[in-house]
């Protein structure tokens, strides 16, 4: 039996309609993750600013403008010199990379240089993203070199375990 001329034109037509849907949102989901990924750039780098102005504060380097100077150190940064890196990721969680001064501190001091760490990122994510405080955070790790030594807990991300490794 022969095929119905108009069925047939019908039916690609309505594949190319589905398709033509389907590369559209591809489309669309690929700009997304394009943007997401733009985003995530941007708060990572002014996490790393923000790490930058906190060392030069807690060395005395830098004024409250983050322009060159000599003038006292401030201790409430001076955290910031046992960390080498925090990375945000997209999952909501941070990275913190730490020199070995930071793992070789007591538990209380550990714990204190965290929060402090991890308060200083979130700053960064909130000018970023314009979110509240604590929006995105879940989880943050430490480690020193490629060895983890602390993390948070899931259900409260400013109560630690430390670990010897």
């Amino acid at each position: 039996m022969p095929k119905d001329p108009d069925t047939s034109a019908s039916k690609n037509q309505e594949a190319q309609a589905s398709k033509i849907k389907a590369d559209k949102n591809s489309s669309k989901k690929a700009a997304k993750k394009a943007k997401q990924a733009a985003n995530l750039a941007k708060i990572n780098k002014e996490i790393a600013h923000q790490l930058w102005l906190d060392k030069g504060w807690a060395k005395g380097t830098l004024d409250d403008n983050g322009n060159q100077t000599q003038t006292d150190p401030d201790d409430a940064f001076t955290w910031a010199l046992s960390v080498r890196k925090i990375t945000y990721h997209k999952d909501g969680t941070l990275k913190v990379l730490t020199y070995v001064g930071f793992y070789n501190n007591s538990d209380d001091q550990k714990t204190s240089d965290a929060i402090s760490a991890i308060n200083s990122a979130d700053a960064s994510i909130q000018k970023i993203t314009g979110k509240k405080k604590d929006a995105d955070l879940k989880y943050t790790t430490f480690w020193v070199g490629k060895q983890a030594f602390g993390h948070s807990m899931y259900s409260d991300y400013r109560h630690f375990t430390w670990y010897t490794i």
